[in-house]
This record gives C-alpha cells, structure tokens and sequence, in this order.
C-alpha cells in the first residue's frame, strides 16, 4: 500500500499517470470504497468515484465523446474528427487514456510539426486534444491531463496574408464552371463572406427588396452576439447574383 500510495505522489509531481498496476489498484479501492482512496481524494490525488461506465481507450473515448456534442456545429465536429485521426495515428486506437503520459504527449506535437502541419494548426489540435482529455478527468476516468500544457495560442501569421486585386479575381470567376460557382467566389471577394459557414445558409429573401443590400447569416459569431450584418451588393457583386438567380 505504501508504495502504491508513493507511486500516485510521484506521478502527481511528474505530471502524469501513475503506473497500470497502480492504476488497477486504485479501481479496486474504489470499488470497494476505501477510507484511504477517500483520504487520498481529499489531497486530490485520486478521483473520488469509480466511473466503470466510461469507455477509457483512446479511440472510442472520443468517439464518444464526438457523439455527445450535439451542441457543436458541424465545423466544430470536424475539428474534433481531425484531432481525432491525428491521436489515433500517433498512440493507436486501444491506448488508455491513463497510459498516454506528458513526455509522449510533447512527443506528438512535435510529430505533428515535423509531419508538416504548421505550428497555428498544431496548436489548435494541441487545444482541442486537452479538451477530450479534459472531459475524460471530469468523468473520473483520469486524474491528469497529459496535453494540458502543451502551446495551444493560435496566431495569424502575416506572411501568408496576401492581397488578391481585382484582375486576377475576375480570371478565377471566369475560370469557375457555373453560375453558382461564379456567385461563391465574387461572395468570397467582394461581400467578405466566411465560406462555406456564411455562403451555405444564404438564401434569396436575405436580398432587399430593392436589391442594395444583403443580409449575412455568422454561424462563427452569433455567441459574441454578432450573427448577422448587412453588406451592400457592391457593383462588382450584382451581374453575379443576378447571373445566379
């Protein structure tokens, strides 16, 4: 017991899991509800319930954890599917998530980078990784989270901004093989549309009566309040819109 109990501190300092016999005794004590995992819980140092129902493998944890965010839209879930492929690769679909330690975690982001992707993007799965394995310790089904302190800030980057004038726009609208794809593009470049999250829910009523003005659905920014703006159908814009209708 006494090493049991120094395997859990060490981990705790360490910043990861304890060892899988540990692991599988500390399930027994809470199984049977021992005073010591109660004492242990109260240093938070071990979770307080055994949570037998959670699924603790890392493949079918977030593949649960993906069909509960029906309060998500589907650019979300997408995120979280991408996130999803790129743990899998790296630890394999039956890791448990008690096994997946800080040191391999930092192991995986930095394969993410030397695999190409760039650092905006590995942050932003680095976030979304710590956020599955945050609901995993809310569940009881760990004690650490291994990807909590990874980088997760996602900044632009300046050097790919890059300036699209007018004469090349018009040779990719000319280039585009209908209507509706001529329209999505001048949407792109001349109202500032997001595409495809504010081009999708368009629809011909969201066009003033008198064919000035158009009225922009935000999906991206209706909890900051924001989830419409009006733009005018700029000269540029109307023989498209027009062409499409």
């Amino acid at each position: 017991m006494k090493t049991k109990v120094e395997d859990i501190i060490a981990a705790k300092i360490a910043g990861h899991a304890p060892v899988t016999s540990t692991l599988q005794w500390i399930a027994e004590q809470q199984k049977q509800g021992s005073k010591l995992i109660k004492k242990l819980a109260d240093l938070d140092l071990v979770h307080r319930e055994y949570r037998p129902d959670v699924v603790d493998t890392l493949d079918a944890f977030i593949a649960d954890y993906i069909d509960s965010r029906t309060d998500v839209k589907e650019g979300t879930r997408i995120t979280y599917r991408q996130a999803r492929r790129r743990l899998v690769g790296f630890f394999g679909k039956d890791r448990r998530l008690t096994e997946i330690t800080v040191g391999e975690a930092k192991q995986w982001r930095r394969s993410l980078l030397n695999n190409g992707l760039s650092e905006a993007t590995v942050n932003r799965t680095s976030s979304t990784a710590s956020q599955f394995f945050k609901e995993a310790i809310d569940l009881k089904a760990i004690s650490v989270n291994p990807f909590k302190g990874l980088p997760t800030v996602v900044r632009g980057n300046p050097e790919k901004f890059h300036f699209v004038d007018r004469p090349t726009i018009e040779k990719v609208i000319e280039a585009c093989p209908s209507a509706e794809w001529r329209l999505l593009v001048g949407l792109a470049r001349y109202a500032g549309l997001r595409i495809p999250s504010e081009s999708a829910p368009l629809k011909w009523e969201d066009i003033s009566l008198d064919g000035t003005m158009l009225t922009i659905t935000s999906p991206k920014t209706a909890h900051h309040g924001k989830g419409a703006r009006v733009c005018p159908i700029f000269p540029e814009l109307r023989p498209l819109v027009e062409d499409a209708r």
